[in-house]
């Protein structure tokens, strides 16, 4: 056990008072940890590829270039989060807590994100290609050049979010709130918004090329020709 712990304290810096030490053992052991008590830790650039950490508590932590490729993380709490460069790809990330957290170029294809909390979360520069952003929470995000190709977001809500530069080519909207959101620049050749709420949306320069428009909700949304349409 001393040798182990002895080997923690080199993978891992943690701030004193804030995570169970039982806990971090056993993540660092097993590579299973549900509903672990793991704040504050810092773990840069390492691998937990298919770990299950299903209802942990890593908030507050720095995770920075680390991998979770295919990981379990449904219903963690990744609250404020360092997430810089992380590779997440296929990672379960149902109901998850995202919220306010720095996701800096993270990887994020393919993963399931249905019903996640990523309010105000920065995802500039994020690969979320084909992922499933079903139901969940991006108000306030910035999304800018981030690449969502392909993704489903059904009844999901981008309001207020920056997505300036972005590629939703094929992206799924159907039904989500994009209010306030702007999208200018963006691409989203052959996208869906079918029924989405686009009061007040910028679409300025952006690129609507073959994208369904059908039932969506104007009101002074400014559409990429320069004119706001819709009156609220």
């Amino acid at each position: 056990m001393k040798l182990l712990s002895i080997s923690l304290i080199l993978f891992f810096s943690v701030s004193i008072f804030s995570y169970s030490k039982e806990d971090l053992i056993k993540f660092k052991s097993t590579g299973q940890c549900e509903n672990c008590d793991l704040r504050n830790i810092t773990s840069i650039n390492n691998s937990f590829i298919g770990y299950n950490l299903k209802g942990a508590d890593l908030s507050g932590s720095d995770l920075s270039k680390s991998s979770f490729i295919s990981a379990n993380l449904s219903g963690a709490n990744l609250k404020d989060t360092l997430l810089i460069g992380a590779f997440l790809s296929s990672a379960n990330l149902r109901n998850a807590n995202l919220s306010g957290s720095n996701l800096i170029g993270i990887s994020l294809s393919n993963a399931d994100l249905n019903n996640a909390d990523l309010a105000n979360a920065d995802l500039t520069n994020a690969k979320i290609i084909r992922a499933n952003l079903s139901n969940a929470n991006l108000a306030g995000a910035n999304l800018r050049v981030a690449n969502l190709r392909g993704v489903i977001a059904i009844n999901s809500n981008f309001s207020q979010a920056s997505l300036v530069g972005s590629n939703l080519s094929k992206a799924i909207l159907k039904g989500a709130d994009l209010s306030n959101a702007d999208f200018s620049k963006s691409t989203l050749v052959g996208a869906s918004l079918y029924g989405s709420n686009l009061f007040q949306a910028n679409f300025s320069e952006a690129n609507l090329k073959d994208s369904n428009l059908d039932e969506v909700k104007y009101c002074n949304t400014l559409m990429p020709n320069g004119l706001e349409v819709g009156e609220c």
